[in-house]
């Protein structure tokens, strides 16, 4: 079975929402963001892999300007899909705005399994909130 973007998205940021971890709801986007999402894309990928899963989309960021074509598609698609918005004027701030009950509900529903999106967004904690954002 294949995992696609949007698949990835709404999992990641589902999880995200639910995160006992993190209660934070807003996270400044841009390389630091982009860097530490590719990092945990890593080992999701790996995991998703080890279950049997197919990915069809690649992560990677450009190595002159730090950001990701698909990561700035996925935002699109999570933007129009009501789990996120962008903030501010120079929308520099992407903002959970996903109900924590329909967060429940795709988190049971994901491709893979709510476990593989729990720890992908353990992952991009660990990486988003260890490394300095720079501006």
């Amino acid at each position: 079975m294949k995992i696609t973007v949007a698949d990835f998205f709404t999992g990641f940021f589902s999880a995200l929402a639910l995160s006992t971890d993190h209660q934070k709801r807003t996270f400044e986007c841009g390389e630091h963001f982009n860097e530490a999402l590719h990092a945990a894309y890593e080992k999701f990928s790996e995991a998703a892999e080890n279950a049997g899963l197919r990915l069809n989309f690649l992560i990677h960021l450009d190595p002159l300007h730090g950001d990701s074509r698909v990561i700035e598609e996925g935002i699109g698609g999570a933007i129009r899909r009501d789990l996120i918005s962008l903030d501010n004027p120079n929308f520099e701030k992407v903002r959970l705005t996903i109900p924590i009950e329909e967060a429940r509900e795709n988190i049971e529903s994901v491709l893979g399994g709510a476990e593989l999106y729990q720890n992908l967004v353990a992952e991009f904690l660990k990486h988003f909130d260890s490394t300095p954002a720079t501006s």
